[in-house]
């Protein structure tokens, strides 16, 4: 085939490809893409194509493969590092992914965006002073990444830097005023003070975005009992307590527990709250046995992980 035949047909192709991948026609765009590579096995833009329908189908090792390729043919091509390093991450390889940003961040110090990845495996590895500095060059190099400044904004929260975690909520929201998770998250850090009524108030706002949010209304009506704030509750309780038997995903446990609700309200909110849990089928306990002791050992197994009232009790 001539090359400019070649080029034509290509070029023929991959706008089949491409307007097939905007229809949502997986099959019809990767058909091209396959085609293309039969004429051009380095054609880049269908290599890139076919990454993001196996991303999109949760064919992660066929994407990361396809990306892989890419940067064999463009090893300058800082973008596909990025692309690459959030598959690696979805995958668990969380090393291999911080690699991947890292490299794309070499070949393009003022990408924002892989700033803003590595940022996030960083933090998902506990390396939260490394996480903070990453997301704060995201926002040196994009001020209005509302999605970095929400993320550094819940990493200084955990920290207890309350004001600093503050400030930058209230820039997301000014940026996102719709974004519920944000007048939540902002809500909790005046929680977390126990200043109950600047809570209230973020809890109210994101209730009027999200009027249905069981965790929303359940808390929300939990800080209002802080508060001794009856009006205010009004009937909020008794919808927490519908949802509840509606089995509406959600409402927190402990919270109802400061409801009028019989034992078993409470069993069908737990019960309802452990089904998004993840639990690892492979996890169990193990104990020796058979051996003698001068005394009873007791261990006290909690979800909370810190000092615990309890465990002091019973230590």
């Amino acid at each position: 085939m001539k090359n400019a035949n070649k080029a034509g047909l290509v070029s023929e192709k991959l706008k089949l490809a491409l307007s097939s991948y905007k229809a949502g026609d997986v099959h019809k765009a990767e058909a091209a893409c396959r085609q293309i590579l039969a004429i051009d096995s380095e054609n880049v833009d269908s290599l890139y194509i076919l990454a993001i329908l196996a991303d999109q189908q949760n064919d992660l090792d066929a994407a990361a493969k396809n990306f892989e390729k890419i940067i064999a043919l463009k090893p300058d091509y800082a973008e596909s590092y990025n692309d690459l390093g959030v598959i690696l991450k979805r995958q668990g390889k969380l090393d291999e992914a911080l690699l991947r940003y890292a490299k794309a961040i070499v070949l393009k110090p003022n990408y924002a965006q892989a700033h803003f990845n590595l940022g996030n495996v960083l933090k998902e590895q506990g390396k939260n002073n490394e996480a903070v500095a990453q997301y704060e060059k995201a926002i040196a190099l994009k001020p209005d990444y509302a999605e970095a400044l929400f993320n550094l904004a819940n990493l200084l929260r955990d920290q207890n830097k309350f004001d600093e975690a503050q400030s930058h909520y209230k820039e997301v929201i000014a940026l996102k005023p719709d974004w519920v998770e944000a007048h939540v998250n902002f809500g909790d850090t005046f929680k977390r003070q126990s200043k109950f009524s600047q809570a209230v108030a973020e809890y109210e706002r994101a209730l009027a975005l999200k009027p249905t949010d069981a965790n929303i209304l359940s808390a929300l009506v939990h800080y209002l009992q802080n508060m001794c704030d009856w009006d205010k509750i009004g009937n909020r309780a008794e919808t927490v307590l519908d949802m509840v038997r509606r089995e509406c995903e959600g409402a927190q446990p402990f919270s109802i527990l400061g409801i009028p609700s019989t034992p078993a309200d409470q069993l069908l909110c737990a019960r309802t709250f452990a089904r998004k849990k993840e639990l690892n089928p492979s996890f169990s306990f193990s104990h020796e046995g058979g051996r003698q002791r001068d005394r009873v050992r007791i261990g006290y197994l909690s979800s909370d992980f810190h000092q615990h009232a309890t465990a002091y009790l019973i230590a």
